[in-house]
C-alpha cells in the first residue's frame, strides 16, 4: 500500500491497526512509503499492560525543538502524566491510552499531534 504523504500520526495509526490485526509484531519495522518514494519508518515497541512503561518517541524535528507531553486515558488527561514516558497503573486497566506531543521552537509555529490509541490496557 502507498500513502500520498505519510507522517508520524498516520504511521502510528497504521501500525496500531496492523498490530491489532496481527499483521505486524512487536519490534518489526514498518516502512510507510509515499507515492513519490519518501519513507517514514515506525515500529511497535511493546504492548499496553499494567506495570509497563509507554514511551513517546517524537521522531525527527528541527534541532532545538522542545517538547511537551500529555498522556490521556479514554480521551481524558491523566493527572501529572506530562513526561515522555508513562507507567500504566491499575487505574488505566480496560482503557485506551494516547499521548499528545507539542513541538515548539522560537520563530516557528508550535505543532501538536496525538498518537493513535493503544489497544485496551490489560
Amino acid at each position: 500500500r502507498l500513502d500520498r504523504s505519510p507522517c508520524g500520526t498516520g504511521t502510528c495509526a497504521r501500525l496500531a491497526i496492523m498490530h491489532a490485526r496481527g499483521q505486524i509484531k512487536v519490534g518489526e519495522v514498518f516502512d510507510h512509503t509515499s507515492i513519490i518514494g519518501t519513507h517514514f519508518y515506525g515500529r511497535i515497541v511493546g504492548t499496553a499492560k499494567v506495570g509497563k512503561t509507554l514511551t513517546a518517541l517524537p521522531g525527527r524535528w528541527t534541532s532545538g525543538t522542545t517538547f511537551r507531553y500529555r498522556w490521556s486515558a479514554d480521551g481524558k488527561p491523566i493527572k501529572g502524566a506530562t513526561r515522555s514516558t508513562f507507567v500504566l497503573t491499575g487505574k488505566q486497566r480496560t482503557m485506551t491510552i494516547t499521548v499528545t506531543v507539542t513541538g515548539s521552537q522560537a520563530g516557528y509555529t508550535s505543532t501538536t499531534r496525538t498518537s493513535a490509541a493503544t489497544r485496551v490496557v490489560r
